[in-house]
């Protein structure tokens, strides 16, 4: 399919041209000057990204073509596809359905535009990012935010991998707004937005809203240093809206419960479905043994020597750069880990982080998939490893006394130091 051909060449400029409009607006604020010049050369890798995702496009053909069935729906106002059954894929509204309908309201903005839709999709994602820099600036406003928007500006899977029309970029936002949410004003929730993401997310993956559900239940109870009456019964009331949500989410996902034994059931059989083809690694299993091979296979893989394809190349070379940064300032990743537990987006950024980890870890065998999915816990992963820009301690400075450059320098005396 051509970019640029009759009316998809006015889906494609109308997309072209908010992203200008975006870059502009940017630069007329009071940003940061280095974060205005990360913001334009972000939407360049963007749409870079998204000319590069049309090439490996196989799922999103699919909900390419599904969501153009609801363009006639939608440009009439009429949004029954929404709410009746048999106009979803397979009688289900969640996942594939919810993605193609969120597809047709794209569409119906690009004109069925083929590209416009994929730069569409790569600004739904864009806004996700934007939403997690903002809560970065809210939780650490001594921290230097132009390092946090250069990981979520350049690292490459955070503008590769979303740019395409389908699910990853409605999960960016989603898990975005979620972690501003949970931020709020930087003392307290806005819960209306964290509701809003946690449901934006279950539309697409439940399993991932349960987990954030979790991270937000643990935010509550990993600090026992200062207990109060009050916050007592907020976490305890966390604990009731948390719950419920998790089971709800589960029991309508493909996991099919929240019990032990159907949990790791799905476990074993979606690790054995993704291992193959390959990228295909050994499965790590379920029980606490397998969470360290776990993080391993989504932090640090594809090793070097197991590149076999340019796109294992490109994940490979990736990692190695992302780590070999955070090596560099592993003094402040060290100390963010000592305080993690004192400050408030930290306890809800390092259990979110730990848990989709392990859970993709054990969820998935294959390296390929592995390195499209653990895209969407980058941002906070890296917001953990740029906090400690605030939070290290500085080396106090001595100023010396000011002496006239003029004035000819004295002359001391070998040993002790006194004026001859």
């Amino acid at each position: 399919m051509r970019i640029f051909e009759g009316e998809h060449l006015v889906g494609s400029v109308l997309m072209l041209a908010v992203y200008v409009l975006i870059g502009l607006l940017v630069q007329n604020s009071r940003l940061d000057r280095r974060i205005k010049a990360l913001v334009w050369v972000g939407l360049a890798l963007r749409i870079a990204g998204a000319l590069g995702r049309m090439s490996i496009a196989a799922d999103a053909r699919v909900y390419y073509g599904f969501g153009r069935s609801y363009v006639e729906y939608f440009s009439r106002l009429d949004f029954s596809p929404f709410t009746d059954p048999e106009l979803w894929l397979r009688a289900q509204w969640l996942g594939t359905t919810f993605t193609a309908l969120v597809t047709g309201l794209v569409s119906v903005v690009t004109s069925s535009s083929w590209f416009g839709s994929f730069l569409a999709f790569a600004l739904i994602a864009f806004l996700g990012v934007a939403a997690y820099a903002r809560a970065f600036r809210r939780s650490f406003p001594r921290a230097d935010q132009a390092h946090y928007w250069g990981w979520l500006m350049l690292f490459p899977s955070l503008w590769f991998w979303p740019s395409s029309i389908g699910k990853e970029a409605i999960l960016m936002l989603g898990l975005g707004l979620v972690a501003l949410g949970f931020v709020g004003s930087g003392r307290r929730a806005n819960w209306f937005t964290l509701a809003v993401g946690v449901a934006l997310t279950y539309a697409v993956r439940p399993e991932v809203a349960a987990l954030m559900a979790l991270a937000v239940m643990a935010s509550y109870w990993v600090n026992f240093d200062r207990w109060t009456a009050s916050r007592f019964v907020q976490a305890v009331a966390i604990v009731g809206i948390a719950i419920p949500t998790i089971f709800f989410t589960l029991g309508t996902s493909e996991v099919g419960g929240a019990d032990i034994e159907t949990i790791q059931g799905y476990v074993e059989y979606s690790a054995g479905q993704a291992n193959q083809g390959g990228s295909a690694i050994g499965t790590t299993g379920t029980g606490l043994t397998a969470i360290p091979m776990a993080i391993v296979n989504v932090l640090f893989r594809p090793f070097i020597w197991e590149v076999h394809n340019v796109s294992s190349l490109f994940s490979a070379v990736e990692v190695l750069l992302m780590w070999g940064i955070i090596i560099a300032r592993r003094r402040q990743l060290k100390y963010v880990m000592r305080i993690w537990r004192r400050h408030r987006t930290l306890r809800f950024a390092v259990p979110a982080v730990l848990l989709y980890v392990v859970a993709l870890g054990m969820n998935l065998a294959n390296l390929g998939i592995i390195a499209r999915q653990r895209t969407l816990i980058f941002p906070l992963f890296f917001l953990i490893v740029e906090a400690g820009t605030m939070f290290m301690p500085r080396r106090k400075t001595v100023k010396l006394p000011f002496r006239d450059r003029r004035a000819p320098p004295q002359r001391t005396q070998r040993f002790g130091g006194v004026p001859a």
